[in-house]
């Protein structure tokens, strides 16, 4: 019963639609910090637990955030389902057995979460829904086919090896980093937003790095040439630890001075971050990758949480 619960959440698509929302609010409470770092220097009196509660009861689940779990659960949904039809000979194997198995299940989802969705992205201002266009446009194109002439096999943007982490990390970023900084305080880019928009974008990509190394069978077999396919195994796991180093550096600049704690809490994201990618050529399961390595985004986020109780 417990692996079945599991196989819902993580196939599904629930874990990947919170990582969005974690990420989401993550940014969200960096937002909030840097204002209310100017009210607690005027008052002494505000303790820690306070400080914390103060920020965190700014993170609601408004129209914004609902729009990104519903958005983030019909594109994975359908992600899924068109990628089925992609993989007839990889059916009875692993991930992709449990992925047919809910098949119903998740188009039920994708109806569902497309549906809700909409609904949420018309309670948006009109420049917020202007902006999303793009990542929109970009998240459909990676997982619907729509390049090619006449008789060709169709491709989607995801089958273009070398493109395909940069879309993923950028998306993320771009949805989890400028959207709710943007729709709080208008359309603007400066020097810590875009600081704050490369250390998603960087972590991101990362993070992403060993499920091309999982999927190196699948994009052999569907001509699809990825960083592992292209440099190894041993030399994508040293990029993507040489890339949390630098994410790791990009929170020092952004956080040394102003909020210690918080560059605590990115720096052990980071290092956990580190060792569940040098583990990841050793294991299958999926579980552990759509498990635990999307879990280190709500991990991040968590432990940024508990930097303001330590502030």
């Amino acid at each position: 019963m417990l692996k079945q619960l599991i196989n819902l959440v993580l196939y599904g698509n629930f874990w990947i639609a919170c990582c969005a929302v974690a990420m989401t609010l993550q940014t969200r409470m960096l937002q909030h910090n840097r204002l209310f770092s100017v009210i607690a220097s005027n008052n002494a009196a505000h303790s820690n637990q306070e400080s914390a509660l103060a920020i965190i009861k700014n993170i609601e689940l408004d129209a914004l955030v609902l729009f990104i779990f519903f958005a983030t659960l019909a594109v994975y949904a359908l992600h899924r389902i068109i990628g089925l039809f992609r993989l007839q000979n990889f059916l009875e194997e692993g991930r992709y057995k449990i992925i047919h198995q809910f098949k119903s299940h998740i188009w039920a989802y994708a109806i569902l979460s497309v549906s809700l969705g909409a609904y949420f992205f018309f309670q948006l201002s009109f420049d917020i829904q202007l902006v999303i266009v793009l990542p929109a446009l970009f998240s459909l194109g990676y997982i619907i086919p729509f390049v090619g002439l006449g008789q060709q096999r169709k491709l989607r943007l995801r089958d273009y090896g070398g493109l395909k982490i940069f879309l993923v990390a950028f998306v993320w970023a771009f949805v989890t980093v400028l959207l709710p900084i943007w729709n709080a305080q208008g359309i603007y880019i400066n020097t810590n937003l875009f600081l704050l928009f490369l250390e998603r974008f960087i972590f991101v990509f990362a993070i992403t790095l060993p499920f091309d190394i999982r999927d190196v069978e699948v994009d052999l077999f569907n001509n699809v040439k990825t960083i592992p396919t292209i440099i190894g195994v041993s030399n994508t796991i040293y990029l993507a630890n040489a890339l949390l180093i630098i994410f790791m550096v990009l929170a020092w600049i952004n956080y040394g001075r102003m909020s210690p704690f918080v560059l605590v809490a990115l720096v052990l994201s980071g290092i956990t971050t580190m060792w569940l990618v040098a583990h990841s050529p050793k294991r299958k399961d999926d579980y552990y990758f759509s498990g635990a390595l999307d879990g280190t985004m709500i991990l991040q986020t968590l432990l940024v949480c508990l930097s303001y109780w330590f502030k």
